[in-house]
Protein backbone atom coordinates (compact mmCIF):
# COMPACT_ATOMS: atom_id res chain seq x y z
CA UNK A 1 0.00 0.00 0.00
CA UNK A 2 1.29 3.24 -0.78
CA UNK A 3 2.70 5.66 2.14
CA UNK A 4 2.28 9.30 2.29
CA UNK A 5 4.46 10.97 4.17
CA UNK A 6 2.04 13.07 7.11
CA UNK A 7 2.41 16.77 8.37
CA UNK A 8 5.49 18.14 6.37
CA UNK A 9 5.82 21.63 6.61
CA UNK A 10 3.99 24.32 4.17
CA UNK A 11 7.03 24.26 1.87
CA UNK A 12 7.28 20.67 0.64
CA UNK A 13 4.42 19.03 -1.08
CA UNK A 14 3.48 15.54 0.25
CA UNK A 15 4.91 12.57 -2.03
CA UNK A 16 3.78 9.10 -2.29
CA UNK A 17 6.34 6.22 -2.87
CA UNK A 18 5.67 2.65 -2.89
CA UNK A 19 8.88 1.69 -1.36
CA UNK A 20 9.28 3.79 2.51
CA UNK A 21 12.95 3.14 2.30
CA UNK A 22 13.54 4.87 -0.93
CA UNK A 23 11.52 7.42 -0.48
CA UNK A 24 13.20 8.60 3.02
CA UNK A 25 16.48 8.98 1.01
CA UNK A 26 15.22 11.16 -1.57
CA UNK A 27 13.33 12.93 1.87
CA UNK A 28 16.51 12.92 3.64
CA UNK A 29 18.54 14.50 0.39
CA UNK A 30 15.85 17.01 -0.24
CA UNK A 31 16.21 18.00 3.62
CA UNK A 32 19.94 18.50 3.29
CA UNK A 33 19.78 20.74 0.35
CA UNK A 34 17.33 22.55 1.73
CA UNK A 35 18.87 24.14 4.92
CA UNK A 36 16.28 26.67 5.69
CA UNK A 37 14.12 24.11 6.91
CA UNK A 38 15.80 24.24 10.05
CA UNK A 39 13.95 26.86 11.65
CA UNK A 40 10.70 25.19 11.46
CA UNK A 41 11.28 21.24 11.04
CA UNK A 42 13.67 20.51 13.54
CA UNK A 43 14.95 17.50 14.20
CA UNK A 44 12.70 16.34 17.04
CA UNK A 45 10.07 16.87 14.69
CA UNK A 46 11.45 14.27 11.75
CA UNK A 47 12.37 12.07 14.65
CA UNK A 48 8.35 11.92 16.06
CA UNK A 49 6.75 11.62 13.02
CA UNK A 50 9.24 9.14 11.48
CA UNK A 51 8.69 6.83 14.66
CA UNK A 52 4.61 7.19 14.50
CA UNK A 53 4.62 6.86 10.76
CA UNK A 54 6.86 4.76 9.45
CA UNK A 55 8.43 1.94 12.42
CA UNK A 56 9.81 -0.37 10.22
CA UNK A 57 12.14 1.76 8.57
CA UNK A 58 13.24 3.59 11.54
CA UNK A 59 16.58 2.49 12.12
CA UNK A 60 17.28 3.33 8.17
CA UNK A 61 15.52 6.20 9.41
CA UNK A 62 17.96 7.18 11.79
CA UNK A 63 21.04 6.36 9.95
CA UNK A 64 20.18 9.01 7.58
CA UNK A 65 19.62 11.44 10.19
CA UNK A 66 23.14 10.62 11.51
CA UNK A 67 24.39 11.54 7.96
CA UNK A 68 22.92 14.05 7.28
CA UNK A 69 21.78 16.12 10.21
CA UNK A 70 25.05 15.37 12.55
CA UNK A 71 28.04 17.82 11.77
CA UNK A 72 31.02 16.86 10.10
CA UNK A 73 34.51 16.07 11.53
CA UNK A 74 36.85 18.85 11.19
CA UNK A 75 40.92 18.13 12.53
CA UNK A 76 43.42 20.98 12.11
CA UNK A 77 47.08 20.17 13.03
CA UNK A 78 48.13 23.38 14.54
CA UNK A 79 51.84 21.71 14.07
CA UNK A 80 53.54 18.52 14.17
CA UNK A 81 57.24 17.96 14.69
CA UNK A 82 60.04 17.40 17.09
CA UNK A 83 59.75 21.40 17.50
CA UNK A 84 56.02 21.29 18.70
CA UNK A 85 52.93 19.26 18.53
CA UNK A 86 48.87 20.57 18.92
CA UNK A 87 45.87 18.76 16.34
CA UNK A 88 42.66 20.39 16.90
CA UNK A 89 39.40 18.11 16.45
CA UNK A 90 36.20 19.05 16.23
CA UNK A 91 33.44 16.52 16.28
CA UNK A 92 30.30 16.02 17.97
CA UNK A 93 29.78 18.96 19.12
CA UNK A 94 33.13 19.30 20.96
CA UNK A 95 36.25 21.01 20.46
CA UNK A 96 39.73 19.29 21.77
CA UNK A 97 43.00 19.95 21.39
CA UNK A 98 45.45 16.91 21.32
CA UNK A 99 49.01 17.97 22.99
CA UNK A 100 50.53 21.35 24.23
CA UNK A 101 54.18 21.27 21.80
CA UNK A 102 53.37 25.21 20.80
CA UNK A 103 52.72 28.48 23.26
CA UNK A 104 49.47 29.50 24.08
CA UNK A 105 49.90 32.56 21.48
CA UNK A 106 50.59 30.10 18.61
CA UNK A 107 47.92 27.86 19.62
CA UNK A 108 45.32 30.57 19.88
CA UNK A 109 46.50 32.50 17.04
CA UNK A 110 46.56 29.34 15.07
CA UNK A 111 42.57 28.55 15.84
CA UNK A 112 42.02 31.99 15.00
CA UNK A 113 43.20 32.14 11.74
CA UNK A 114 40.26 29.44 11.26
CA UNK A 115 37.69 31.16 12.88
CA UNK A 116 38.30 29.20 16.46
CA UNK A 117 38.63 30.62 19.82
CA UNK A 118 40.89 28.58 22.14
CA UNK A 119 38.51 29.65 24.95
CA UNK A 120 35.98 27.49 23.35
CA UNK A 121 38.30 24.74 23.88
CA UNK A 122 36.31 21.63 25.61
CA UNK A 123 39.56 19.38 26.83
CA UNK A 124 43.33 19.46 25.96
CA UNK A 125 44.54 15.66 26.29
CA UNK A 126 48.02 15.01 26.37
CA UNK A 127 49.42 11.95 25.01
CA UNK A 128 52.97 11.87 26.75
CA UNK A 129 55.31 13.78 28.33
CA UNK A 130 57.99 14.67 26.34
CA UNK A 131 58.47 18.67 25.97
CA UNK A 132 57.36 19.30 22.08
CA UNK A 133 53.72 17.73 23.79
CA UNK A 134 53.54 18.57 27.24
CA UNK A 135 55.56 22.15 27.94
CA UNK A 136 52.53 24.11 27.36
CA UNK A 137 49.76 22.73 28.87
CA UNK A 138 49.93 24.76 32.10
CA UNK A 139 50.19 28.00 30.21
CA UNK A 140 46.49 26.29 28.43
CA UNK A 141 45.28 25.34 32.14
CA UNK A 142 46.03 28.56 33.26
CA UNK A 143 45.28 31.38 30.56
CA UNK A 144 42.61 29.63 28.40
CA UNK A 145 40.87 27.76 31.60
CA UNK A 146 41.21 24.82 29.81
CA UNK A 147 40.70 20.75 31.49
CA UNK A 148 43.71 18.71 30.84
CA UNK A 149 43.23 15.17 30.51
CA UNK A 150 46.89 13.11 31.29
CA UNK A 151 47.57 10.08 32.83
CA UNK A 152 49.04 10.32 36.21
CA UNK A 153 52.36 9.16 35.49
CA UNK A 154 52.26 11.38 32.37
CA UNK A 155 51.85 14.36 34.88
CA UNK A 156 54.25 13.50 37.30
CA UNK A 157 57.27 13.34 34.70
CA UNK A 158 56.23 15.83 32.78
CA UNK A 159 56.49 18.08 36.14
CA UNK A 160 59.43 16.96 37.15
CA UNK A 161 61.23 17.87 33.34
CA UNK A 162 59.36 20.87 32.68
CA UNK A 163 58.26 24.07 34.53
CA UNK A 164 54.66 23.64 34.02
CA UNK A 165 53.07 26.02 36.83
CA UNK A 166 49.88 25.52 39.18
CA UNK A 167 47.29 23.77 37.20
CA UNK A 168 43.90 23.60 38.72
CA UNK A 169 41.57 21.18 36.49
CA UNK A 170 43.59 17.82 36.02
CA UNK A 171 41.30 14.91 34.61
CA UNK A 172 43.33 11.45 34.90
CA UNK A 173 42.44 8.57 32.64
CA UNK A 174 44.44 5.33 32.80
CA UNK A 175 46.27 4.51 29.71
CA UNK A 176 45.08 1.82 27.67
CA UNK A 177 41.02 3.31 28.72
CA UNK A 178 38.82 4.95 26.98
CA UNK A 179 36.84 8.24 28.23
CA UNK A 180 34.19 10.69 27.01
CA UNK A 181 34.11 14.03 26.11
CA UNK A 182 30.46 15.03 25.75
CA UNK A 183 29.37 12.57 23.62
CA UNK A 184 32.84 11.91 21.67
CA UNK A 185 34.56 8.60 22.92
CA UNK A 186 38.56 9.09 23.32
CA UNK A 187 40.23 5.30 22.88
CA UNK A 188 43.53 5.57 24.50
CA UNK A 189 46.41 2.85 23.41
CA UNK A 190 49.39 2.42 25.16
CA UNK A 191 52.88 2.79 22.84
CA UNK A 192 56.43 1.33 23.28
CA UNK A 193 57.56 4.87 22.68
CA UNK A 194 60.04 5.96 25.03
CA UNK A 195 57.98 7.54 27.00
CA UNK A 196 56.69 7.63 31.02
CA UNK A 197 52.83 6.33 29.89
CA UNK A 198 52.45 7.28 26.42
CA UNK A 199 49.44 6.75 24.72
CA UNK A 200 47.73 7.50 21.00
CA UNK A 201 44.46 7.99 20.61
CA UNK A 202 41.14 7.35 18.48
CA UNK A 203 38.53 9.57 18.70
CA UNK A 204 35.17 8.18 17.75
CA UNK A 205 31.56 10.33 17.35
CA UNK A 206 29.45 7.97 17.09
CA UNK A 207 29.92 8.48 12.99
CA UNK A 208 33.62 8.81 12.12
CA UNK A 209 36.73 7.59 13.58
CA UNK A 210 40.28 9.22 13.76
CA UNK A 211 43.49 8.26 14.59
CA UNK A 212 46.09 10.01 16.10
CA UNK A 213 49.23 7.87 15.93
CA UNK A 214 52.67 9.27 16.40
CA UNK A 215 55.83 8.73 19.01
CA UNK A 216 54.98 5.22 17.87
CA UNK A 217 58.13 3.42 18.79
CA UNK A 218 58.02 1.05 16.21
CA UNK A 219 54.32 -0.06 13.94
CA UNK A 220 53.31 -2.55 16.98
CA UNK A 221 50.59 -5.06 16.87
CA UNK A 222 47.62 -3.14 18.33
CA UNK A 223 47.91 -0.76 15.19
CA UNK A 224 47.05 -3.36 12.63
CA UNK A 225 44.07 -4.00 14.48
CA UNK A 226 43.26 0.02 15.03
CA UNK A 227 43.50 1.38 11.49
CA UNK A 228 40.81 -1.00 9.71
CA UNK A 229 38.33 0.87 12.08
CA UNK A 230 39.22 4.60 11.01
CA UNK A 231 37.84 6.53 8.39
CA UNK A 232 41.17 9.10 8.71
CA UNK A 233 44.66 9.16 10.06
CA UNK A 234 47.43 11.15 11.22
CA UNK A 235 50.33 8.73 11.51
CA UNK A 236 53.84 9.00 12.50
CA UNK A 237 56.30 9.08 9.16
CA UNK A 238 59.50 10.40 10.85
CA UNK A 239 62.47 9.46 8.66
CA UNK A 240 63.38 8.39 5.60
CA UNK A 241 66.39 6.00 6.62
CA UNK A 242 68.66 6.54 4.15
CA UNK A 243 68.50 10.45 5.33
CA UNK A 244 68.73 9.46 9.02
CA UNK A 245 72.06 7.16 7.99
CA UNK A 246 73.53 10.42 6.27
CA UNK A 247 71.92 12.99 8.26
CA UNK A 248 74.68 14.75 11.72
CA UNK A 249 72.40 13.45 14.21
CA UNK A 250 75.12 11.59 16.82
CA UNK A 251 75.43 7.88 16.44
CA UNK A 252 73.59 7.44 20.36
CA UNK A 253 70.38 9.67 18.40
CA UNK A 254 70.77 7.51 15.24
CA UNK A 255 70.06 4.74 17.19
CA UNK A 256 67.68 5.78 19.36
CA UNK A 257 65.17 6.99 16.35
CA UNK A 258 65.72 3.52 14.87
CA UNK A 259 65.42 1.33 17.94
CA UNK A 260 61.90 -0.19 18.87
CA UNK A 261 61.26 2.91 21.49
CA UNK A 262 61.65 5.78 19.03
CA UNK A 263 59.85 6.78 15.42
CA UNK A 264 58.67 5.00 12.62
CA UNK A 265 60.13 5.89 9.10
CA UNK A 266 58.60 6.52 5.91
CA UNK A 267 58.33 2.94 4.80
CA UNK A 268 57.24 1.60 8.47
CA UNK A 269 54.00 4.23 8.26
CA UNK A 270 53.84 3.33 4.34
CA UNK A 271 53.60 -0.41 4.55
CA UNK A 272 51.39 -0.17 7.66
CA UNK A 273 48.82 1.52 6.06
CA UNK A 274 49.22 -1.03 3.08
CA UNK A 275 48.47 -3.81 4.63
CA UNK A 276 45.97 -2.47 7.10
CA UNK A 277 44.16 0.25 5.75
CA UNK A 278 40.43 -0.43 5.19
CA UNK A 279 38.86 0.83 1.66
CA UNK A 280 36.85 3.04 4.48
CA UNK A 281 40.03 5.39 5.15
CA UNK A 282 39.34 8.19 3.02
CA UNK A 283 42.58 10.11 3.94
CA UNK A 284 45.80 9.62 5.62
CA UNK A 285 48.26 12.94 7.02
CA UNK A 286 51.80 11.62 7.94
CA UNK A 287 52.46 13.51 10.76
CA UNK A 288 56.29 14.19 13.22
CA UNK A 289 58.63 14.33 10.45
CA UNK A 290 61.99 14.93 11.11
CA UNK A 291 63.68 18.08 10.30
CA UNK A 292 67.01 16.53 9.41
CA UNK A 293 66.27 13.30 8.19
CA UNK A 294 62.87 13.79 5.60
CA UNK A 295 60.86 15.84 3.44
CA UNK A 296 57.45 16.16 3.27
CA UNK A 297 58.30 15.27 -0.90
CA UNK A 298 60.41 12.22 0.41
CA UNK A 299 57.36 10.86 2.67
CA UNK A 300 54.45 11.51 0.68
CA UNK A 301 56.54 9.89 -2.44
CA UNK A 302 57.05 7.01 -0.31
CA UNK A 303 53.61 6.67 0.60
CA UNK A 304 52.15 6.63 -2.73
CA UNK A 305 55.13 4.22 -4.02
CA UNK A 306 53.37 1.72 -1.98
CA UNK A 307 50.01 2.95 -1.75
CA UNK A 308 49.34 4.47 -5.08
CA UNK A 309 46.07 6.18 -5.34
CA UNK A 310 44.12 4.65 -2.58
CA UNK A 311 43.52 7.64 -1.03
CA UNK A 312 44.26 11.40 -0.05
CA UNK A 313 47.58 11.71 1.19
CA UNK A 314 48.80 14.88 3.06
CA UNK A 315 51.70 15.80 5.62
CA UNK A 316 51.21 18.31 8.74
CA UNK A 317 53.19 21.34 8.96
CA UNK A 318 56.42 21.68 11.54
CA UNK A 319 55.91 24.93 11.89
CA UNK A 320 52.43 25.95 10.78
CA UNK A 321 48.67 24.88 10.88
CA UNK A 322 47.89 22.92 7.83
CA UNK A 323 44.59 23.34 6.02
CA UNK A 324 41.46 21.74 8.03
CA UNK A 325 40.56 18.31 6.81
CA UNK A 326 37.31 16.89 7.33
CA UNK A 327 35.17 13.99 7.29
Amino acid sequence: MPQHIPAWPNCLQPQTFSEPRSGLVRDFRYLQNNANLTPTWNQKSIITCLATQWPVALTDCLNQLKQIMIPYMEVIALQSGSSGNCIYVEAGGMRLLFDAGISGIQAESRLADHGRNIRDIDALIISHDHRDHAVGMGIYQRKYGLPIYVTRATLAVAQQKIRLGKMNDIRHFDAGSTFSVGDVQIQTIPTPHDAADGVVFVVDDGIHKVGILTDLGHAFDELDEILPQLDAVFIESNHDLEMLAGSFYPESLKARIRSSQGHISNLDAAELLQRAASPKLQWACLAHLSEESNTPELAIETHRRLLGDRFPVYCASRDSATPPLRL
